[in-house]
């Protein structure tokens, strides 16, 4: 994972955000329509207008990959503290779960 990397206190805090109502009105109502104001510049900007055009879409591209790069980074995190060992798991014995069989037992 690229960027600063995160403890499992850290994700933990993460995942207490993303289970708040908060978060998917951050997410749906703020952010996801920020970007959508960029993708509508770029829709009605005159064609005519090539360096306009240039210029917006790679603000709306920008705008969005910045969005999904959140997103994406945020579920990374969120499997990882899902899948982190817990306090007073048991370590598990991969070896146990191994049936070998002898030349002799085939």
């Amino acid at each position: 994972m690229d960027g600063v990397e995160l403890n499992h206190a850290e994700r933990g805090q993460l995942c207490a955000i993303l289970a708040m109502p908060g978060w998917k009105v951050l997410q749906h109502k703020i952010m996801e329509p920020e970007v959508r104001k960029f993708e509508l510049a770029l829709i009605n900007t005159d064609v005519a207008d090539r360096k306009r055009v240039l210029a917006n879409h790679v603000v709306a591209k920008t705008a969005a990959q910045v969005i999904y790069g959140i997103i994406q980074r945020i579920n990374g995190e969120l499997e990882l503290y899902k899948h982190a060992p817990r306090a007073g798991d048991k370590p598990e014995r991969a070896a146990e779960n191994i049936v070998e069989s002898s030349p002799e037992q085939q």
